[in-house]
């Protein structure tokens, strides 16, 4: 039974930033990384838009807000240091309606007060970006860019290789025992000690919450399905990413057009509950995940309170021409015949007894650190992230 300093549980590119951070900071130690799969970047972190996000939707002062806008600074930094593919677009937020209009005045005033590049443009500079867009009024926001995150975690597990750190595959913790110095992991077929165990389990972080501490997770992960539908070459030939404003107490944000690195062009995603964790290919039906889903009292708050927005979103998957009258609001050129394939992926959104929790959560004690929300923009925000947990985790006699 090897034995490590600390062990992160998933490979996603927030337990890898976490990873990295501490092998900087404390040179030598031994690192292992524990991955079900049997590879890196199957769940969120390689299923996401690839959007740099600039932090203009999160509120001033929380830890999306903070997280994201560091840590934009940060990726941008690893990119270059490392000639990973990307490009700073810049992006658009367009306002419909007079409805929408209030809501984007309110992300121009954040946006201005998180130190954001902003600027306010109309219908016609909408339309020099392309033909058929158009909106009531729109903000230019500088601080966005894309790259491919599958890149930027096979990088991050190259260089922690490089200082020794060691990927066990096919590695689902089944038992977690503490002893004296720390605890011992073990899954099928292998068995590691180790003094810190670090859970960034995304899908599944509740349930290895439970795992390591023998008690209920403060938050249950209820997996929303998001579909992104590619459209055909030459159907959208802008470069900048458009976005309608999102529903400000919703934690989506809405059909956005974007053209990926490799010139795909993405429309999506819409935001439907499901009732398997891993359901990426179909909506299937896991008896546990659906169990714990309808058994969060958080469920229901949410279904009360979002139920015109639930019900909207249903629409978005089931009728090809909700969906096209959606996206026709601010494009009034696309039509359903443009769309030449699919993806989807799974947000793990953290709910508790109150419903949707909106901002990152980790909890930090002497042998553990959970990150136990953590979601879009998290990807951007990962190496913020990481520093904001090992702050906290160097200082947690302070905290806990």
């Amino acid at each position: 039974m090897r034995q490590f300093d600390i062990s992160i549980i998933g490979s996603g590119i927030v337990g890898l930033s976490i990873a990295w951070k501490f092998a900087q900071e404390q040179p030598g130690i031994s690192i292992s990384i524990l991955e079900k799969e049997n590879e890196i970047n199957l769940h969120q972190t390689g299923r996401n838009s690839g959007v740099i996000h600039s932090g203009i939707y999160y509120k001033q002062g929380s830890y999306k807000s903070k997280n994201c806008i560091e840590g934009y600074g940060l990726m941008l930094d690893f990119l270059k240091a490392h000639s990973i593919p990307h490009k700073i677009t810049g992006k658009v937020i367009v306002a419909t309606n007079e409805n929408e209009l209030v809501a984007l005045e309110k992300l121009y005033d954040n946006g201005i007060a998180c130190g954001l590049n902003l600027k306010y443009i109309g219908n016609q500079e909408l339309k020099e970006i392309q033909e058929g867009l158009s909106c009531k009024k729109a903000v230019w926001v500088s601080e966005t860019g894309l790259t491919d995150y599958s890149l930027v975690s096979k990088k991050i597990l190259e260089l922690l290789q490089q200082t020794g750190a060691t990927i066990y595959y096919n590695f689902q913790a089944e038992k977690i025992i503490k002893t004296d110095s720390g605890f011992t992991i073990a899954s099928k077929d292998k068995i590691i000690s180790t003094n810190l165990v670090v859970n960034a389990a995304g899908l599944q972080c509740d349930r290895v919450y439970s795992l390591i501490t023998q008690k209920k997770c403060p938050i249950t992960i209820t997996p929303f399905k998001g579909e992104y539908y590619k459209l055909k070459e030459g159907s959208y030939n802008a470069e900048i990413p458009i976005y309608p404003v999102p529903n400000p107490n919703f934690p989506f944000l809405g059909i956005h057009i974007t053209r990926m690195l490799d010139g795909t062009v993405k429309l999506g995603p819409n935001a439907v509950l499901v009732l398997d964790r891993e359901a990426y290919n179909n909506f299937g039906f896991n008896l546990k995940d659906a169990f714990e889903a309808f058994t969060a009292k958080g469920l229901y708050k949410v279904i009360y309170k979002y139920r015109k927005t639930a019900f909207q979103e249903i629409m978005k998957q089931t009728s090809k021409r909700y969906f096209s009258e959606s996206v026709q609001k601010y494009w009034s050129g696309f039509n359903w015949d443009m769309v030449n394939g699919y993806t989807s992926g799974i947000r793990a959104q953290a709910l508790d007894k109150n419903g949707i929790v909106d901002d990152f959560v980790y909890e930090v004690s002497e042998n553990e650190i959970h990150v136990l929300n953590a979601p879009s923009p998290a990807a951007t925000a990962c190496f913020a992230i990481a520093r904001q947990v090992y702050e906290l985790y160097i200082n947690r006699s302070h905290t806990s």
